[in-house]
C-alpha cells in the first residue's frame, strides 16, 4: 500500500519537472514509482485508490507552503518548495511543518469541543475536483441532500436536456441512485441508463464495471454522474472499445449543467445554490 508520505518527493520533483496539472503529475508519479495500471485503480485498505491519495499528499504540501494552486486545475511550487534537493529533507521540514491534530486536542480551554473541531482543517465535499467558490458551495447544498432528492434533481436535468420518460429507481444504496430515460436523435430513439453517484471518493475502474454490469438488457449507453472525480482507470474503462459507451460527469461538469439548465442556480453576479429549489424536492 502507498502510503501519502511516499507521495510527497514524487510529486515534488514532478512539478520541477513542469508537470502542473494532477493528471500528468500522477503519469509521472506512477513512472517514478513503477506503478501499473491496476495499482493505480486498487481501493487500498482505507478505501482510497491512489489518485485521491494523491489529492491528500497535495494538500499536505500545499498546507506546509511547499506548493500552491493557481487555478484552473493547476499546481506550482512556491519559493520554498524550489529550495529542496533532497527527498530527506522535504520529509524533515514537512514533520515540523505539518500541523498535529493531536496537540490542537490537547490545548486546555480555547481548543476543545467546537472550537477544536474549528481549528482542525474542515473537510471538502469535492476534494478530487479544483471547482470555484459557488460550484464548491453548489455541491455542499447537494451533499447535504439525501440521495433520493440527489435523484430528483438529476431526473430533473435529463428532463431539461431533452430526455423523455425519465424514470428513477429506487436507491441502491445510501449514495447510489440508477435510471433510465430516452433520448431522440432525428427519427431515432435509444435507451440511456443512468447512474446518480452522490460521493467525496474518487469513482474507480470497478465501480464503471459494476455500472456497465447492471445495463444488460436495458440499453447500449450509459451515462455516470459523479459528485465527486473519476480515476484514470474508471475513464479507460468508460470509453474501452467494443464495451457499451459511458459518458461520465463529475461534480463539476454537474455544476455547469445545472447552472446552464438553471437547476438549483440562481444567478447573482455568480452562480449561486437557489434554497427555494432545494426547499421543493
Amino acid at each position: 500500500m502507498t502510503k501519502i508520505a511516499q507521495l510527497y518527493w514524487p510529486i515534488l520533483r514532478a512539478l520541477q519537472r513542469g508537470y502542473s496539472s494532477p493528471k500528468d503529475q500522477l503519469a509521472d508519479v506512477a513512472q517514478f514509482l513503477s506503478w501499473s495500471d491496476e495499482a493505480l485503480d486498487r481501493t487500498t485498505a482505507l478505501g482510497r485508490p491512489i489518485p485521491q491519495r494523491m489529492i491528500g499528499a497535495r494538500n499536505v504540501l500545499r498546507d506546509c507552503g511547499v506548493l500552491k494552486n493557481v487555478g484552473r486545475g493547476r499546481w506550482v511550487l512556491t519559493s520554498k518548495g524550489e529550495g529542496f534537493s533532497t527527498e530527506d529533507e522535504l520529509l524533515d521540514f514537512i514533520q515540523q511543518e505539518k500541523p498535529d491534530r493531536r496537540k490542537l486536542r490537547r490545548k486546555g480551554g480555547t481548543a476543545t469541543g467546537a472550537e477544536a473541531k474549528k481549528a482542525l482543517p474542515q473537510p471538502v465535499v469535492a476534494p478530487a475536483l479544483d471547482v470555484s467558490d459557488w460550484q464548491l458551495k453548489l455541491l455542499q447544498k447537494i451533499g447535504r441532500l439525501s440521495v433520493i432528492h440527489f435523484g430528483r434533481m438529476c431526473a430533473d436535468l435529463f428532463n431539461a436536456i431533452g430526455f423523455t420518460s425519465v424514470q428513477v429507481s429506487d436507491p441502491a444504496t445510501k449514495q447510489i441512485v440508477d435510471g433510465l430515460g430516452s433520448m431522440q436523435v432525428g427519427m431515432a430513439s435509444f435507451a440511456v441508463c443512468f447512474r446518480l453517484h452522490k460521493t467525496t471518493g474518487v469513482i474507480s475502474r470497478q465501480d464503471i464495471l459494476s455500472f456497465r454490469g447492471s445495463m444488460v438488457g436495458k440499453a447500449a449507453r450509459g451515462i455516470y454522474i459523479s459528485t465527486s472525480e473519476f480515476s484514470e482507470g474508471a475513464m479507460q474503462e468508460a470509453s474501452r472499445y467494443g464495451a457499451p459507451a459511458i459518458s461520465l460527469i463529475n461534480g463539476k461538469e454537474l455544476c455547469a449543467q445545472l447552472m446552464k439548465q438553471r437547476i438549483g442556480v440562481r444567478m447573482v453576479k455568480s452562480g449561486a445554490p437557489d434554497p427555494e429549489f432545494f426547499e421543493t424536492l
